[in-house]
Order: C-alpha cells, then sequence, then structure tokens
C-alpha cells in the first residue's frame, strides 16, 4: 500500500516541478557594482500580481560608498508589445544620497503609480488617449493585463562626479 502512495507522490511532485513559472531574470555587473533585474515568474495569469523587482549591489574594496542618484536609481520602461504601448520610466530630478554597504543588496520594487503617459508607436500620449480599457486593467493593482511585456530597467547613479549606467530587459508574459 505504501508504494503505490509513494509512487502516485512522486508523479505529483514531478508533474509540479514541469509546470512551475521559473523565474526571470537579469543580472549585470560592471566595475565594483551588481544589478539585477528580476520578475518573480516569466507567465502570469491576469490574476496574479506581478513582482518586479530590481537590485543594486555594491562590491568594492571599501566597506561603504556612497551614491548620488534621482528619487530612485532604478527606472522601469513597460512595452506592451502586441499593442506597441509603452509606459515609460518616469524619473523624479529630486536628487538623493544614499550609502550603499559592501555585499548588501539595495532593492526596489516597481510601482505603476507613476503610469500616466503612454506612448503608442513612438508618439507620446496620455493615458486617456489609449486604450482605455487596457490602461485602466493596467493602473489597477499589482496585476498586468494580459499580453506580451518587456520590462526595461535603466539604473544610474553617480559617484564624486563619476556617472554609472546599468541597462537590461527580461520578457514577462501574462495570460487571460
Amino acid at each position: 500500500m505504501i508504494k503505490p502512495l509513494f509512487i502516485v507522490l512522486i508523479f505529483f511532485l514531478v508533474l509540479n516541478g514541469c509546470t512551475s513559472n521559473s523565474k526571470e531574470e537579469k543580472n549585470i555587473t560592471k566595475d565594483d557594482f551588481t544589478v539585477i533585474l528580476s520578475s518573480d515568474k516569466d507567465t502570469y495569469k491576469s490574476t496574479d500580481d506581478v513582482i518586479i523587482t530590481a537590485k543594486l549591489k555594491y562590491t568594492g574594496e571599501k566597506d561603504k560608498i556612497e551614491i548620488i542618484h534621482a528619487f530612485s536609481p532604478f527606472s522601469f520602461g513597460v512595452k506592451e508589445t502586441n499593442t506597441n504601448i509603452y509606459f515609460p520610466p518616469v524619473v523624479l530630478s529630486v536628487k538623493r544620497e544614499r550609502v550603499l554597504i559592501r555585499d548588501e543588496w539595495y532593492e526596489e520594487t516597481y510601482n505603476k503609480l507613476y503610469a500616466e503617459i503612454g506612448f503608442i508607436d513612438d508618439k507620446i500620449v496620455g493615458l486617456e488617449e489609449i486604450n482605455k480599457e487596457f490602461t485602466e486593467e493596467f493602473k489597477k493593482g499589482k496585476t498586468f493585463p494580459p499580453g506580451n511585456y518587456l520590462i526595461t530597467l535603466k539604473t544610474e547613479f553617480e559617484i564624486n562626479g563619476i556617472e554609472y549606467e546599468f541597462s537590461d530587459s527580461i520578457e514577462i508574459v501574462v495570460e487571460d
């Protein structure tokens, strides 16, 4: 009796491993810094919270280092590739200082709160001019409307007048 139950349990574990979504992640290392752009999944349901995360780590010789950046060192651009609707990054020009501790991650999660303008085929438009149903659904909560998305992260900061810039993208799919 135990052997058939064990076989069924193994079958379900293997099946679950085959159907689970993998994490989408890009990793950039340059000079004394590492930047990671990640999504909890590569494929979401339209009812799932879409979690996009940016991380920055200092790996140099000093115990800590001070960076200067805009409101955030991270800016996210989101493009739905089927419709070419693009929500550009919003960069608030307020200068902020931040101390990075060696080998510790500084992390932020994408927030759709600032998605107030968009582009269609490289033409800037207010969100009210874009497919209203799509934009209303996009702005709700942490979910995304069904579609294929290209998420681009730009990380910018300076140290003692030297500018650092990192950029990379990941793709995710949101299904009905």
